[in-house]
């Protein structure tokens, strides 16, 4: 049984198929690959295994979030504020809660022992895998900030 498996009313029970499990597991080897690719600081790498499960609750939460933000008026006003579209101020303001300096020998210690990833990956990785971030700012295909193989985990 996979940890942390509850049913409906939060019984520890694995309700999923066999199915389910297997396309779920595709998904998040996806959220793996991506942040095992990730070097915080020249020859150290995220372990993708160690953080996957708040990666993807930053994907997931994070397009969640923004499908709740294009029923504010606000985003259905299309009002531009400094330049910025109502799309690419959530995302600006998303990018600005991670702000971050640590030292290297932090970044190496959290890659090396911490679930969480790199401030500065939990944008990169949350944001290059959203259609919705590459439609706000207009990203092609080749930019940075678009990866080749999107990760979707819902």
């Amino acid at each position: 049984m996979r940890d942390g498996a509850c049913d409906a009313k939060g019984n520890l029970r694995d309700w999923w198929t066999s199915a389910d499990t297997a396309a779920f597991s595709q998904r998040a080897q996806c959220i793996i690959d991506e942040f095992s690719s990730f070097e915080p600081v020249p020859g150290t790498h995220i372990i993708g295994k160690q953080v996957q499960g708040e990666a993807i609750a930053d994907l997931g939460g994070t397009t969640i979030a923004f499908n709740a933000f294009m029923k504010t008026p606000q985003y259905q006003a299309g009002k531009t504020i400094d330049g910025f579209t109502p799309a690419q101020r959530f995302f600006l303001a998303y990018a600005q809660v991670w702000r971050s300096i640590e030292t290297d020998d932090a970044r190496r210690r959290q890659a090396a022992t911490d679930p969480h990833p790199d401030d500065a990956y939990r944008v990169i990785g949350t944001l290059s895998n959203m259609p919705e971030f590459r439609t706000a700012f207009a990203c092609a295909a080749g930019d940075a900030m678009v990866r080749a193989n999107s990760c979707r985990i819902w």
